[in-house]
């Protein structure tokens, strides 16, 4: 029948329209997980604030919890050991990346009425130059990925190399793990690795749209 799509070129139509699916679902991750570690980030900076100076006393974060489930019915990543993740989340790196201050301008435009002193504390400067490439790949991978690294490396140089490796190779949460327990930065430490430039483009779209 004139117009019949031949089984070749309806083969290629579909790989060609599930890899723009994938792209694009890749794209909306990425957007999606900067946004979220920009909120987590933030937060944590603010719940440093208000409990390492002692102006929120203990049980503070739970009660948070509590009254933003209230306020927010159905909200997740929110429980009182997230929120202590966040906080830490923000202790480890504030002082590598500066990462309020570059990346979440909003920070200024609070609805309460934050001291200039505080708004200097939520947003110190780096004290390390970190580059744009760097940069990529910490927005690139997920918050579960960054508590894994932040909680069981604690050398910078350690967790950068994970971060890259996860940013680069789509790693799940699990294999991340896995590389962590083998102790893989002890035995290769910062050598190339070129697996990411080996795969397809279909499979690292769907790769990427189910590591975060």
């Amino acid at each position: 029948m004139k117009g019949e799509i031949s089984p070749k070129d309806f083969t290629v139509a579909v790989a060609d329209i599930k890899l723009a699916i994938l792209q694009a679902r890749a794209k909306a991750a990425r957007v999606s997980n900067v946004e979220a570690l920009k909120l987590y980030f933030f937060v944590g900076g603010y719940i440093s604030l208000k409990t390492r100076t002692a102006k929120w006393g203990a049980g503070a974060i739970d009660a948070l919890s509590e009254r933003l489930q209230v306020e927010l019915p159905g909200l997740r990543g929110f429980s009182p050991q997230h929120i202590r993740f966040m906080r830490q989340f923000y202790e480890e790196w504030n002082t590598v990346l500066g990462l309020v201050s570059n990346v979440h301008p909003e920070i200024r435009y609070l609805p309460s009425s934050e001291t200039e002193e505080e708004i200097r504390y939520l947003a110190s400067s780096s004290t390390t130059p970190v580059s744009s490439e760097r940069m990529t790949d910490f927005l690139s991978i997920g918050f579960t990925h960054h508590r894994s690294i932040f909680g069981k490396c604690k050398q910078l140089d350690e967790r950068w190399y994970y971060i890259s490796r996860c940013a680069r190779e789509q790693w799940t949460v699990e294999t991340l793990e896995r590389h962590i327990k083998a102790k893989d930065y002890d035995h290769v430490g910062a050598l190339p690795n070129n697996f990411s430039k080996t795969l397809s483009p279909i499979a690292l779209a769907s790769q990427a749209v189910r590591s975060f």
